[in-house]
C-alpha cells in the first residue's frame, strides 16, 4: 500500500494512502492522530438538457497523487453519462496554522445532452462524533450546541449549503476535550450574485457562470460520524418550497478555481474559540473602504428629513414621501427620534426651520398619543425608545435655553410602569434618569434588568427579542445592541469592570452579524431571489451602473439573509470598548461600521432624489432590508419589502453619527481611506 508523507509544520502533517482498489485518500493528522479525511466523497451534479431534475456521480477518491516541492497534487475526472467530463485538481499546502486545498475544476468534455453542473466535497471528521454532539459556529447563523443554535434538516443536512455568511467560516468544536476544526473558504476573485436570482422558478435549477459564491454545510453520515461539506457553486434549501441549486455550465471553457483552508481550533470553551475565529477571518476580508465623507453624509440627511416634515390634520411628522410610513414614533418610524436629531442639529447649525419643525413633532406625539401603543407592556421597545428620545430632547432644550419642562415631565411619569418590568430595552433610559434626578431607584431598575437579562439570555449566547416583529424565540442581533449600549452605561454609571466585560461579550456576537466580505450586487436587482421584480419592489437601490456591496450591511436574525444597516448604530459603542479596553479591534470596528454605511445614501444625487426607484428618479439611498444570500425575503406581518424610505434608516445613521460627537468631538471617526489616522 503505497503512502506520501508532505513535509510537516509540526501542528500538521498531510499523508495521502492508496487503497486496495487503487483510489487514493488524503488525511490530516497531528498529535492526538487523524483530524480529517477527503477520501470517497466526491459528487458530481449535473442536468441533463431540458430536464427538471439534477443527476449525481459519486466518485471515489483521487486517482492520481503527487508529490511536487512541498505540494501535494491530487486529480481525478468524473463522468456524466452522456460523455461529459469535469477534472478536478487539487493542490494541498501546509501553512503555519492550516491546510490549505486550490481546488480547480475545468470542464474537459462535453456533451450536447448536458446543461450544467455543481461539485460537492466531504471532509469527514473521524472522532468527533454526530453534528448534534458538537458545538458550533457559523456567522450569522450557528452559535452552539442543539437548539436554538443548531438542528439537522429531513436530509441529515445543516447550513443548506450556507452561501449567505457574513463570513465565509464555519466552525465545529468538541466542547468535551477542546477538539475542534475550521473550515474556511479562501476562493479567489469578487463574490457577486447575479440578476438569474429574481426570476420566478424557486425552487428550481439556476445555470449561469456568473455565480461566486461558495456554500459549506455539515451533514450526518451515520449515527456517529460527520463531515463538513463545501458546494461550488453554492445551492440553497428554500423553508417549504424546496432547494435552488445554481450551476455553471458544460462549455469547453468554464474552469473554476475555489479555494479551502482547514485550520485545528481547539479551545477550552466555546466563546473564546468563536471569537479567535470570527477574528482570523475578519483580519483576512475586513479593509474599510471610503465611500463619502460622513460630514456631507449628515448634511444630505438632515436636509432630506426636513424637507419631508409635514403638518397633516394637525399632526406634525417626517417622511411624508413614503407610503409605508406613519405619524407615530414606532419601531421603524421613529418620528421624536428624529426630532431629537434635527433639535440638536439646529444648536450647532441654526438652519429656518429646523427649530420649529423639531418642536412641532415633539408636542405633536405628545399631544396626539402617538409615541407608542396604547398597551405599552405589550410591545415596550418603541415606547420606552421614544421616551428615551423625549428626555433627550428636554435636554436639548435645557442646552439651548428653551423653557420644556412638560417634556421631562411626561417622560417620568410615563416611565414608572416600566421600573418592575425584566426587559434590558429600557436600561439605557434608566441609566439616564439616575443621572438626571440622582434617584436611586431608577439605577436599581437598571441592575435589576441587566442582571435578569444576563441570567436568562445573553450568558447563555441566546440574544432574543430585540426585533419586536421577529418571531418569538428567533436569534436577533438588536438584542446584542441593545445590551451592549445598556451594560456599557452601566459600566459607566458604577465603575464595575463586571458590566465592561458583559458588554464586550455581547459585542462578540454583534459583531459576527455583520457583512465582512466584498460581495457585489447589481442595482436594481441580484439580491437573491427574493429580488422579486415582478412585485416592483427593487430592494437595492442605486444609480444605474453603480453597482453596490453587501459591505455594510448586517444580518437581521440567525438564520437568515436578509440584512440593513441597524449596526451602525452601535459604531459609538464599540468606540466606547475602545476607550475602556484599549482592544484596537473595536476601533477599527467602529470605523468598519461607519464608513461602510455611507455607501447607502446617494451622495451622487444629494437630498432630491433621497427616494426610492419607484419615485422614478432611478435613485435613492436606503431601504429597511436588503435581500443578500438564501430567505425568502419576506418579512413577517410587513410583507414584501417596503417600497418607501423608512424613517429609521436615516435615524441610526444619524444617531450613530451624534452619539460619536459627544464621545470624540466628531461627526466621524478620523480616517484617511486605508487606515485610521
Amino acid at each position: 500500500m503505497q503512502m506520501i508523507h508532505m513535509p510537516s509544520n509540526g501542528l500538521f502533517s498531510v499523508t495521502a494512502q492508496q487503497t486496495d482498489e487503487g483510489s487514493w485518500t488524503v488525511m490530516g493528522e497531528d498529535d492526538n492522530g487523524v483530524r480529517w479525511i477527503i477520501n470517497d466523497d466526491f459528487v458530481l451534479s449535473y442536468l441533463v438538457r431540458g430536464g427538471t431534475k439534477l443527476r449525481s456521480i459519486r466518485h471515489k477518491g483521487y486517482e492520481s497523487v503527487q508529490l511536487m516541492a512541498e505540494t501535494l497534487h491530487c486529480s481525478c475526472r468524473i463522468g456524466t453519462e452522456n460523455g461529459s467530463s469535469i477534472e478536478i485538481v487539487d493542490i494541498y499546502t501546509i501553512e503555519e496554522t492550516a491546510v490549505a486545498i486550490e481546488r480547480t475544476m475545468c470542464v474537459c468534455d462535453v456533451s450536447a445532452d448536458d446543461d450544467g453542473f455543481f461539485v460537492d466535497i466531504t471532509i469527514r471528521l473521524p472522532g468527533m462524533g454526530a453534528p448534534e454532539d458538537c458545538a458550533w459556529f457559523a456567522p450569522g447563523r450557528w452559535y452552539g450546541k442543539g437548539r436554538p443554535f443548531f438542528q439537522l434538516d429531513e436530509k441529515n443536512e445543516a447550513g443548506a449549503a450556507l452561501d449567505s455568511f457574513t463570513a465565509p467560516v464555519m466552525m465545529c468544536l468538541d466542547e468535551k476535550n477542546g477538539r475542534g476544526i475550521v473550515l474556511i473558504d479562501n476562493s479567489p476573485g469578487r463574490r457577486k450574485t447575479i440578476a438569474e436570482d429574481c426570476l420566478e422558478n424557486v425552487p428550481g435549477i439556476l445555470n449561469s457562470d456568473s455565480f461566486y459564491l461558495p456554500g459549506m454545510g455539515v451533514r450526518k453520515l451515520s449515527e456517529s460520524s460527520m463531515g463538513l461539506f463545501v458546494t461550488y457553486p453554492a445551492y440553497t434549501h428554500v423553508d417549504g418550497q424546496g432547494t435552488l441549486y445554481r450551476l455553471l455550465p458544460v462549455h469547453e471553457d468554464i474552469e473554476r478555481k475555489v479555494s479551502l483552508k482547514i485550520q485545528k481550533a481547539d479551545y477550552p470553551g466555546y466563546q473564546q474559540a468563536m471569537r479567535d475565529v470570527w477574528r482570523g477571518i475578519y483580519d483576512q476580508l475586513a479593509q474599510p473602504r471610503y465611500f463619502y465623507d460622513p460630514d456631507d453624509v449628515r448634511q444630505a440627511l438632515l436636509k432630506y428629513i426636513d424637507d419631508s416634515f409635514t403638518d397633516e390634520g394637525g399632526i406634525a411628522k417626517y417622511m411624508k414621501d413614503a407610503e409605508h410610513n406613519e405619524a407615530s414614533s414606532g419601531f421603524l418610524f421613529r418620528n421624536i427620534d428624529l426630532a431629537h436629531l434635527l433639535l440638536e442639529a439646529w444648536r450647532e447649525q441654526r438652519v429656518d426651520g429646523w427649530k420649529e419643525h423639531a418642536i412641532a413633532v415633539v408636542e405633536s406625539q405628545i399631544e396626539q398619543k402617538r409615541m407608542y401603543a396604547a398597551d405599552k407592556s405589550a410591545d415596550p421597545r418603541p415606547a420606552i425608545e421614544s421616551l428615551h428620545s423625549l428626555v433627550k430632547c428636554w435636554e436639548c432644550a435645557c442646552a439651548a435655553e428653551l423653557d420644556m419642562p412638560h417634556w421631562l415631565g411626561t417622560a417620568l411619569a410615563e416611565t414608572e410602569e416600566f421600573l418592575p418590568l425584566k426587559e434590558y430595552f429600557s436600561i439605557p433610559l434608566m441609566v439616564t434618569l439616575y443621572r438626571i434626578t440622582g434617584e436611586g431607584r431608577y439605577l436599581g431598575s437598571a441592575l435589576e434588568k441587566a442582571e435578569w437579562s444576563w441570567d436568562n439570555y445573553f450568558s447563555h449566547r441566546y440574544f432574543t427579542g430585540g426585533i419586536t416583529d421577529c418571531d418569538p424565540g428567533s436569534m436577533d442581533r438588536e438584542s446584542a445592541s441593545l445590551a451592549l449600549e445598556g451594560y456599557l452605561d452601566l459600566f459607566e454609571a458604577l465603575n464595575d469592570d463586571k458590566w465592561l466585560e458583559r458588554a464586550a461579550f455581547c459585542a462578540d456576537y454583534l459583531e459576527t452579524m455583520q457583512v465582512i466580505q466584498d460581495v457585489d450586487m447589481e442595482p436594481a436587482g441580484a439580491t437573491g431571489k427574493e429580488m422579486l421584480r415582478r412585485m416592483h419592489h427593487n430592494v437595492i437601490q442605486a444609480a444605474p451602473g453603480n453597482n453596490l456591496s453587501a459591505l455594510g450591511l448586517s444580518f437581521i436574525g440567525v438564520p437568515g439573509a436578509s440584512g440593513d444597516i441597524y449596526n451602525v448604530y452601535s459604531a459609538p459603542d464599540f468606540y466606547r470598548l475602545y476607550q475602556y479596553t484599549k482592544d484596537m479591534h473595536y476601533l477599527h470596528f467602529a470605523c468598519l461600521l461607519q464608513y461602510y454605511t455611507m455607501q447607502y445614501v446617494d451622495m451622487d444625487n444629494k437630498v432630491n432624489g433621497m427616494t426610492d426607484l419607484l419615485r422614478g428618479t432611478g435613485r435613492g439611498y436606503i431601504n429597511e432590508f436588503f435581500a443578500i444570500g438564501v430567505c425568502k425575503g419576506y418579512v413577517q406581518g410587513r410583507g414584501w419589502a417596503h417600497a418607501d424610505n423608512i424613517g429609521w434608516c436615516p435615524y441610526v445613521i444619524l444617531s450613530s453619527m451624534y452619539r460619536m460627537k459627544q464621545l470624540t468631538g466628531q461627526y466621524k471617526l478620523p480616517y484617511n481611506g486605508n487606515d485610521l489616522e
